[in-house]
């Protein structure tokens, strides 16, 4: 273990309410996620539950609602982490519309939005896609960016939606799995040239591989990519969509 961080993680990207999408169960689910949340230095969580138009989504109002409760007995359970709404959006053509009819959320009460994508999607579809969401007037962050499979066959595509004012969001297992493996590759590389933004666990369960571990991934990206850095996207980037 190494010295320890002067500031708690945020994790932008966590499917952590209870019983609302493919994340948590129950809330006893939910609370020892945090509570590994709290134990990997996460201290500020953006909870991002799916949004998609084909499968029945909790409403904005449900997850400020489920938020609160949460929040509550985090508290009670003396969990000193602090919870705030947000959605994993899935892009259709009506996401502008949902957006704009108060129908999914953007980070906190940011112009910010995370999206996402079938891994297997066309690159003129996603670019176009995201292309769309910034003339409507959001700020879209491509969630886990390593899953794309269009990203591999060209890598200049990646430059092409960054410089469209796209930002990159990756899962913190993808760090962590060496570079041997082709996402592991992928990632390193993107973040050597400083073109992620934000680190996130993408969490799901309290038990197995989607769990809220943030620190190996945390101290690795220190180590090698610089304090500074690994501030940015661990802790800068995320908390300023909050305030």
């Amino acid at each position: 273990m190494g010295k320890k961080f002067s500031y708690g993680f945020v994790d932008m990207h966590c499917h952590v309410i209870p019983a609302v999408d493919d994340g948590s169960k129950d809330m006893e689910m939910s609370l020892n996620m945090l509570r590994i949340a709290y134990e990997n230095n996460i201290r500020t969580i953006i909870a991002t539950p799916h949004n998609k138009i084909y499968i029945k989504s909790v409403s904005p109002k449900g997850i400020h609602k489920r938020i609160i409760q949460l929040q509550e007995e985090a508290d009670k359970e003396g969990i000193d982490i602090k919870i705030y709404p947000g959605n994993e959006l899935y892009y259709d053509e009506t996401l502008p519309k949902r957006l704009e009819e108060g129908n999914a959320l953007p980070m906190g009460n940011s112009g910010d939005i995370l999206v996402e994508f079938n891994p297997s999607d066309e690159y003129s579809y996603i670019s176009e896609g995201l292309r769309r969401l910034s003339y409507e007037g959001w700020n879209p962050i491509l969630a886990h960016c390593e899953r794309y499979e269009c990203f591999y066959k060209d890598k200049s595509r990646i430059d092409e939606i960054i410089d469209g004012g796209v930002r990159l969001q990756i899962n913190s297992d993808s760090v962590t799995r060496g570079m041997f493996n082709p996402v592991g590759k992928f990632v390193r590389k993107l973040l050597s040239q400083e073109k992620i933004s934000f680190v996130s666990t993408d969490a799901h369960r309290d038990t197995g591989k989607r769990v809220p571990d943030m620190l190996e991934c945390a101290e690795f990206i220190r180590k090698k990519y610089g304090e500074d850095y690994a501030r940015e996207i661990l802790y800068e980037n995320a908390i300023n969509l909050l305030s």
